[in-house]
């Protein structure tokens, strides 16, 4: 219906039908203010158009010129605010521009058609800027440039966020009867980011997204494919065929694992208490998904380094192949590495290989891990349940000849002479606590340690705890002392640490008892300075030194006792069994021979930091 009303022009119609949008749109009205000439040119500088659309009522301003003789017919529409603009000019053919101007994404919304805007998107808040063509000459296609600012979104659960972005990029639309195909292409340029545990930062990180979704005639996701690149560093590349990723795959490639970590790991790592990584190198590989569960996994490690300092690990130069399976047989997987620091252990350059499906890692059978001097071989070693902080562990093992000095020095200890070796009985981890089935037997000194009710929280963690009750018989005393600026002793000694308790690295609680051992074979015999220190450790400094005793450079022992119960950082000290004196005294040692010496400890308590400078007295 068309009609005036002074000079202002109105018309109206109940329907038109949009044949490229297979739909309606309903009760339109028309005014154009000051013209009210339709034919055979109708102009309107001053105009407006109300409609509805899918139950919106849309409003527009409108200026347009009609030249119905030249067939030549231009429309310009705008919302209220001027924030959302639509151009059209029929010598362009099928062609719509549309501009939006810092539009809020609410009053964006406001202007589309409810039904096709979904309710996970009507938590988005964000300024539009864009200058986009709609092309309806074949089938439907939309193509432009666009920009956000201060773009927010929250996921109906909350687990995935978006907030305060930027972004610039191009999209192109093309919608046909069966399919609709959308392709971006986006420079991440400020805001934050959770998606779960995973934190990440966009500014200056560089980070380009591009998409391609496919969707079919019902609007459900036929193909979806992303690549997020970091240009010369990072390329990851989704692809699923539902937008809801319970299936997909991601190819990787990683030229730089260092801004790789920093960007979209650095923040989950920390979460888990790691805070000191460092890494380097390079990684490319596959990882698909089932049904929401990772399926297999396979990675290519290239030229790698790692570290954590205070976890006292550290790998250099790592090159290998991973794969991973959940339900079939997996490849055998192989690791290298030029150099490897596990808890300050280094381990010279070699290779381990392994096979790895479901929660199990099965690792080659007899592989040897060379260490220091020595080797740790591993004779069998299956976890199982790794997932799981009941992880099962069944392991053997041999320590084949490791020198001590080698090991003292790097642990900055005193330096140890002689070497240890021995047998590692099976073993099992139950969350945080790593125990021994068995007895832990080792060689040293010329004699044996036995080492029971081993057990281990933390170990590679933050004040990590070693329990365990060790006996020993038959140790070198000579070799023993030689280690400290103390004084030689020979002979040889057996004894007990029994409720051993290390945390972080220091005892925290024992009791002990070393004493000495007759044998035919080996002198017992004791130095001046050995003297001297021992007597310190009960009470009397210079016991020898300072008689007539100092011109005599050792003397012969018939028994050695020495006992120490620590709590609380004190020692309370005990001597030789069976030879208390009347006054709680105590024997340390008992002499033989001319002259004979006894040594008598006098004081029963002793801080456990005192005791140990005198019963070590080096200088390290």
């Amino acid at each position: 219906m068309i009609y005036t009303a002074g000079d202002n022009l109105l018309i109206s119609a109940d329907a038109i039908y949009i044949p490229s949008l297979d739909d309606e749109v309903r009760n339109i009205s028309y005014k154009c203010k000051n013209n009210n000439q339709v034919y055979p040119v109708h102009q309107c500088t001053d105009g407006s158009i109300e409609l509805e659309f899918h139950e919106n009522i849309l409003k527009f301003k409108i200026n347009s010129e009609l030249d119905f003789l030249r067939n030549h017919y231009v429309f310009d529409l705008s919302n209220q605010d001027n924030t959302l603009l639509f151009h059209y000019d029929s010598k362009l053919e099928s062609i719509l521009g549309i501009e939006m101007k810092n539009i809020s994404a609410e009053n964006l919304f406001k202007s589309l058609p409810t039904s096709s805007v979904s309710d996970e998107f009507k938590s988005i808040s964000a300024n539009i800027s864009s200058q986009l063509e709609l092309d309806f000459s074949n089938n439907i296609q939309l193509n432009g440039q666009y920009q956000f600012e201060g773009f927010s979104w929250e996921s109906e659960d909350g687990n995935n966020v978006l907030a305060d972005c930027s972004f610039v990029g191009q999209v192109y639309i093309q919608i046909d009867n069966d399919k609709i195909i959308i392709d971006s292409n986006t420079d991440l340029l400020n805001g934050e980011a959770l998606f779960g545990d995973i934190y990440l930062a966009f500014a200056k990180q560089g980070i380009q997204l591009s998409n391609q979704i496919t969707f079919d005639s019902s609007l459900n996701v036929d193909d979806f494919q992303s690549n997020i690149t970091i240009p010369d560093a990072v390329s990851l590349g989704f692809y699923s065929t539902d937008f809801t990723f319970n299936n997909f795959e991601i190819d990787y490639e990683i030229k730089k694992l260092e801004k790789f970590y920093n960007v979209f790991l650095k923040s989950y790592m920390e979460i888990l208490g790691v805070k000191s990584l460092r890494i380097e190198g390079q990684s490319n590989g596959r990882v698909e998904f089932t049904n929401g569960w990772p399926e297999s996994f396979h990675a290519e490690i290239i030229e790698t380094y790692i570290a954590m300092e205070r976890k006292k690990v550290e790998g250099n130069n790592l090159n290998g192949t991973l794969y991973w399976q959940r339900n079939n047989s997996s490849h055998r997987s192989i690791l290298r590495w030029d150099d490897l620091l596990l808890a300050g252990m280094p381990i010279k350059t070699s290779e381990i290989g392994f096979v790895a499906n479901d929660e199990n890692i099965i690792l080659d059978e007899n592989t040897v891990i060379p260490v220091f001097d020595g080797n740790i071989v591993i004779n069998r070693l299956k976890l199982e349940k790794i997932f799981n902080p009941l992880i099962s562990i069944d392991f053997d093992g041999e320590v084949e000849p490791i020198s001590l000095e080698l090991i003292t020095e790097k642990m900055g200890w005193p330096i140890m002479k002689g070497s240890i070796s021995g047998n590692i009985p099976g073993l099992k981890k139950v969350e945080n606590t790593i125990t021994f089935d068995g007895l832990l037997e080792l060689q040293a000194f010329d004699g044996e340690i036995t080492v029971a009710n081993l057990s281990m929280e933390r170990l590679f963690g933050i004040a990590p705890v070693i329990a365990a009750d060790v006996n020993f018989k038959d140790l070198n005393l000579q070799k023993i002392t030689s280690t400290f600026d103390f004084g030689e002793i020979t002979g040889l000694v057996k004894g007990y640490v029994n409720g051993l308790r290390i945390t972080n690295w220091k005892p925290d609680r024992l009791e002990a008892y070393v004493e000495s051992v007759g044998s035919k074979k080996i002198k017992q015999t004791i130095s001046q300075r050995a003297i001297d220190n021992i007597s310190s450790i009960g009470g009397i400094q210079g016991a020898v030194s300072r008689s007539f005793l100092r011109f005599f450079d050792s003397f012969r022992y018939k028994r050695l006792g020495i006992g120490c119960k620590l709590r609380n950082s004190i020692c309370e000290m005990t001597g030789l069994k069976n030879s208390k004196t009347d006054d709680n005294r105590y024997y340390l040692i008992e002499g033989s021979g001319i002259p004979a010496i006894n040594i008598l400890g006098f004081r029963k308590f002793i801080d456990w930091e005192v005791f140990l400078d005198r019963l070590l007295k080096a200088n390290y």
